[in-house]
């Protein structure tokens, strides 16, 4: 059977033969320039819309359904795919302004132990009364003779030091969790470490003294409502 679409008339017929869409279409000719390319094209096109637009109405149907079960039955009854999809677009909200925050406090931190480490202390008479002086200054003594070779200079690791002893004791305060009274703690006892090195061999216990006070009157607001079990 012909499949020219002249009819016995001579004329040309636009019905297309039964099956003709079917027909392998040609690799190389542009579909500019062939219309009966483009013509089978159009003819494919109809058939898969006619066969996916009923499965794909039914499937949005299905899923306006579940929206509408949402909000008419609770969290608890939602179904699965818009439970993972609400909590997976939290935590992604929340990895975001985290990560946002974490780099707005590490900029903060930069800029004060840039801020801090050319501060000089004062040292002995130098101070008001010298109190600060001998726990600071023991402190910049031992930083600096224990941070030859190291990445961090002495005045970053003073400045580093001045702000974990405000950040712990802040922390502890505010949210008196473990953690922030534990870093508190460590962080007074690193101090005191510092201060008992660092400070000359006639006046470290005196230094050290003064540090272990100092420590203890910043604790009374740093672990407020702390309890001993039992007690």
């Amino acid at each position: 059977m012909s499949t020219d679409n002249t009819d016995f008339t001579g004329r040309q017929n636009d019905t297309q033969a039964p099956l003709t869409f079917l027909k392998p279409l040609p690799e190389t000719a542009p579909a500019g320039q062939d219309p009966l390319f483009i013509l089978r094209l159009r003819t494919a096109l109809r058939r898969w819309y006619g066969i996916a637009r009923p499965v794909v109405g039914q499937w949005l149907e299905e899923r306006a359904d579940d929206l509408r079960d949402a909000f008419r039955n609770g969290w608890d009854d939602t179904t699965t795919w818009i439970k993972a999809t609400v909590s997976a677009t939290f935590l992604l909200a929340v990895a975001a302004v985290a990560v946002m925050c974490l780099a707005l406090l590490a900029s903060s931190a930069v800029d004060g132990v840039n801020a801090l480490a050319g501060l000089d202390v004062p040292a002995g008479s130098d101070g008001r009364t010298g109190l600060l002086a001998s726990v600071t200054s023991p402190v910049q003594t031992y930083l600096e003779s224990h941070t030859a070779g190291l990445a961090i200079s002495a005045p970053t690791a003073y400045g580093t030091w001045i702000l974990t002893a405000l950040a712990t004791g802040l922390l502890s305060f505010a949210t008196r969790a473990f953690g922030a009274r534990l870093a508190w703690g460590a962080t007074g006892a690193a101090t005191g470490w510092m201060v008992w090195h660092g400070a000359p061999a006639d006046g470290r216990e005196v230094a050290l003294g003064i540090t272990v006070i100092a420590f203890a009157l910043l604790s009374i607001p740093a672990l407020r409502g702390f309890r001993i079990r039992g007690y």
